[in-house]
Formats: C-alpha cells, structure tokens, sequence
C-alpha cells in the first residue's frame, strides 16, 4: 500500500524558522496486519532490520542577513536492511554587511514504516535509537560587544499517521543531545547514544497506520557586525559514525 501522492507531512520548527519534510525516496511498502485476540491485553508489535516501508532523508538550509554557508560532506540516507542512517552536516557564519547574521543547516534522516493494524483503544508507540557522532563547535567573537554562538542539536521527531482516515494521529519532539559555544572551540565524541521517543494515541480497528521517526541532526552559527566568525559541524557517518534505529515498538 503507498501513500498518496502529494501527502503532506507536519512541519518542524527550528529556531524560530519553519522546515518541512522533502526529496524523499520511496522504496517498497510492506503492508503488516496485527490482529489483537478478543478479550485480551494489547499484544506488543515491533518492527526491526531489516525494515519495510520507505526511507526518509532530506536536507534544509536557513539564512538570515548576509548569506553564509550550509554545507552536507554526506548526504542524509537511510538503509532498509540494517536501520543504519549516515549524515555530516555542517554551517559557517562570518560578520558581513551591517547586520547580525545566521546560517542554518538542518538534516533529516529516518523511516516511514510498513503499515500496520491494532486493536481499537489506546497505544503507545516507542522508537528506540543508538546514536554514534562527532561535534565540532567554533565561536570566534570580534571585540566587545561583538559576539559569535554556535550550537548543535540531535534529536527525533516522530508521528503517526492514520491511511484510513488521511489524518495525523500524533505528533512530538524528543530533543536529546545539544551543545553550544559563544567563545572558544568544543569538540566531543559521542558514543552509542540512547536516544528514545514517545507518541500516546488513541487507535481504531480496520485502519491502518504507520509511524515516521525522523532522527534530526541542527547546526546553527550566528554573528554580530564587525569580526566575529562561527562554525559548527556534526559528523554521524565516517570512522564508524552512525544512528541504527534499533526497534519500532506498538503496544
């Protein structure tokens, strides 16, 4: 079963600009049929590698005053076989012009899963991620009272939509892992990062679902006028950095 055409996906908002969901790459659908027994306890669905459904990944940049620079060194991708998604996302801001200025470099990577039934009545709906990445943060500021930040962020984005209905069942953000510099340089390695998130809703029998979990890698770098430089990067996919979504859990 595929989704139509032209479905729209909720948006994300970061730091105060707003970015939707794009270039995705559909592969097979599987279509999952759970069945809960009559009189009984919600039975546990979890999906794992190697996965069903289409796998996301895009890319999305935001400026403000002067333009600087996003950059991907690798491009967000999402494998079926093993739940593994690579990415290195990168921003550089220097001062430019007579205004303050941002640069944004967002990337987006993870699954929109095979569909699947439950029993009416309410589920919750648990991802569980291992996460292994490398930042690199420079905040440069010229003389007081100029000023340079640079900040990083991991986290999930998750949702699930009901096919039978063309309606979105429940949204929400799990920030997980952030970092920042307004002077100096930070640099730090982070290993098999557990990283989990939670969506609660309320399900009807006969229609059929599925989840999107979204694993978003943020670098934001801001300047004053003046001197003042900023960069930041995140690599999750060289030297064995890398996600694995390890499970999709229904229950």
């Amino acid at each position: 079963m595929k989704r139509n055409v032209g479905e729209q996906t909720p948006f994300l908002r970061t730091k105060g600009r707003t970015v939707g969901f794009g270039s995705v790459m559909t592969v097979g659908l599987a279509l999952l049929m759970v069945l809960a027994p009559a009189a009984s306890a919600h039975p546990a669905l979890t999906l794992t590698a190697p996965y069903g459904g289409t796998a996301d990944q895009s890319i999305s940049a935001g400026f403000t005053g002067c333009g600087g620079n996003a950059s991907w060194s690798t491009s967000p991708s999402f494998n079926l076989v093993n739940g593994h998604a690579v990415t290195n996302t990168k921003a550089t801001q220097v001062s430019c012009g007579s205004v303050s200025a941002t640069t944004e470099a967002v990337s987006f990577v993870g699954l929109s899963s095979s569909t699947f039934s439950v029993a009416s009545g309410h589920h919750s709906v648990k991802e569980k991620w291992s996460v292994t990445f490398f930042v690199d943060l420079v905040a440069t500021p010229g003389p007081y009272p100029q000023f340079a930040y640079a900040e990083s962020e991991v986290y999930i984005y998750t949702y699930v939509y009901d096919q039978t209905s063309s309606s979105y069942l429940s949204s929400s953000f799990h920030s997980s892992q952030g970092n920042s510099v307004s002077s100096g340089s930070l640099m730090k390695t982070f290993t098999s990062l557990r990283m989990e998130a939670f969506v609660n809703g309320t399900f009807t029998a006969g229609h059929t679902y599925y989840v999107v979990t979204e694993l978003i890698s943020l670098v934001d770098t801001s300047v004053s006028t003046g001197g003042s430089s900023a960069s930041g990067s995140i690599n999750m996919s060289t030297s064995g950095k890398h996600a694995v979504l390890s499970s999709i859990t229904v229950s």
